[in-house]
């Protein structure tokens, strides 16, 4: 017949094929159906409990601040499934935290001094524009303004930069005159103790050194090399000094050996081989060999070694590391660091 052979036919039957294969392709298998209810009841199982959630009842506005107080503690106490807690900022009573802070800040407050609000919450509460006079109600004001870039930030937009600098270099001075016979040791943040000694005098920066190394403070090493910013700190060996100081405390110990069990962050081993700390750079041509096989967010030996020395790099550098035939000199002529082979011609 001649109606197989006219367009209009050849065109209408690939359509309907086009759209029979089409949806076919649709269709769900076994195997889809089966992925499909079990994703389905993975997301059911990760999410949060609803019931308990809309069963909550907040007080009412004019409430106590005692009132307020007992609503956030019933907030730990609901059940919110396994993917979900309340100890972070991604809590899912978040919200309510923000109705406290907007009508009875002082709960919070309370909370806080007594260790029961997180720092999470606290600073995603800060970050938000609540809790802006937060410095009139907690009890520790020193150990957060040394600690707490959220809440310095705060504080400066409140009060004034100049004003908040001020406060951070007392809290500063207080914290070091105090602890000096004291076991306990407060967390101090590089970037503010920078922030602080732009309102110090030239005395006073000369007491910030033997502050940092009283044993009042603990300070993280990866970010001692921030303070080369300062005028203060222009000698390198002052700050890797700092550096083997601080990386010595419990939280920092084995930091030098990355590719052991015990893997803890050692990023602030390359700053103080770039800050012309012999050992460190011996260190790190040590650490060549295994650095692949050391968590993400530690540091990479060779990049290092690329930065703080001439000589060797890449993959000769690793071969060398290796078969530990790696010669360490230093320049007479500018006291860079160099790397060669052992046995090379010209050594």
């Amino acid at each position: 017949m001649n109606i197989f052979k006219t367009q209009w036919f050849q065109v209408i039957t690939v359509f309907i094929l086009g759209v029979v294969l089409g949806t076919w392709q649709l269709l769900p298998s076994d195997n889809d159906v089966v992925l499909k209810t079990e994703m389905d009841s993975l997301v059911y199982r990760d999410t949060a409990e609803i019931e308990p959630l809309l069963k909550l009842t907040t007080p009412d506005k004019t409430a106590s601040v005692d009132a307020w107080y007992r609503f956030a503690l019933s907030l730990d106490d609901l059940e919110y499934g396994k993917r979900y807690n309340n100890k972070d900022d991604a809590s899912p009573v978040l919200s309510w935290y923000t109705l406290i802070a907007k009508y009875k800040p002082q709960a919070l407050y309370k909370l806080y001094n007594q260790g029961k609000l997180t720092e999470f919450k606290f600073n995603h509460l800060l970050r938000y524009g609540y809790l802006k006079y937060w410095d009139e109600s907690v009890s520790n004001v020193d150990k957060v303004l040394l600690n707490n870039n959220q809440a310095v930030l705060t504080m400066a937009y409140s009060k004034g930069s100049d004003a908040t600098r001020q406060r951070v270099k007392q809290a500063f001075f207080n914290v070091a005159n105090q602890q000096l016979s004291s076991s306990i040791r407060y967390t101090l943040d590089v970037e503010l103790l920078l922030f602080a000694m732009k309102a110090m005098t030239d005395d006073e920066k000369l007491k910030v050194l033997p502050a940092l190394e009283s044993g009042a403070f603990d300070i993280d090493p990866q970010f001692l090399y921030r303070l080369k910013l300062n005028d203060t700190f222009k000698e390198g060996a002052t700050i890797v000094s700092l550096i083997e100081r601080f990386s010595k405390s419990e939280q920092y110990t084995n930091r030098e050996r990355p590719y052991s069990d015990n893997k803890v962050l050692s990023r602030y081993m390359p700053d103080a081989a770039l800050l012309g700390s012999e050992r460190y750079i011996q260190t790190l041509i040590e650490d060549v060999e295994f650095n692949a096989g050391q968590p993400i967010d530690e540091y990479c030996a060779a990049c290092g070694l690329a930065l703080a020395t001439e000589g060797l790099i890449a993959y000769p550098l690793i071969i060398s590391s290796k078969n530990s035939k790696i010669k360490l000199r230093k320049s007479t002529e500018n006291n860079d660091f160099i790397l060669s082979r052992k046995g090379q011609m010209n050594e």
